[in-house]
């Protein structure tokens, strides 16, 4: 058996795009998962680890939700763009370094209500750059 990255379902559980948890609940998920692993990280390194596990693994699911639903034409998977968004946005937040990423994070704030097109074309810039 393969063993996968540490934070991954973790990530899968806290931000995923069905569901939204407080930031208590989701604290307290974390916290508990920390002492349940015994980990040889600190605190502070296994939250920083989790919050690039978040962003790698949202990213992911956004262009998987984005794909399933207008390629595959499944506008189910659509629905949850949204919520996956503000979950990245907030992901983005807490990790230091992704300096791109906090660009658009920063031009993201700028849309309201949430337009698919509108974050579309700040990606697109942001690959151009």
């Amino acid at each position: 058996m393969r063993k996968g990255c540490l934070f991954y379902d973790l990530d899968s559980l806290i931000y995923d795009h069905y569901v939204t948890f407080t930031d208590e609940e989701r604290n307290e998920l974390l916290d508990f998962y920390y002492e349940l692993i015994n980990s040889a990280h600190s605190h502070g390194e296994f939250i920083q680890n989790f919050w690039m596990g978040s962003v790698q693994r949202l990213l992911q699911a956004l262009g998987a939700y984005g794909f399933l639903g207008l390629k595959k034409h499944n506008p189910a998977f659509l629905k949850h763009i949204a919520n996956g968004i503000e979950n990245l946005l907030i992901a983005i937040d807490n990790v230091g370094g992704l300096e791109l990423l906090a660009i658009w994070r920063l031009n993201a704030k700028q849309f309201s209500p949430i337009k698919i097109t509108e974050y579309h074309s700040i990606f697109y810039e942001c690959v151009q750059d």
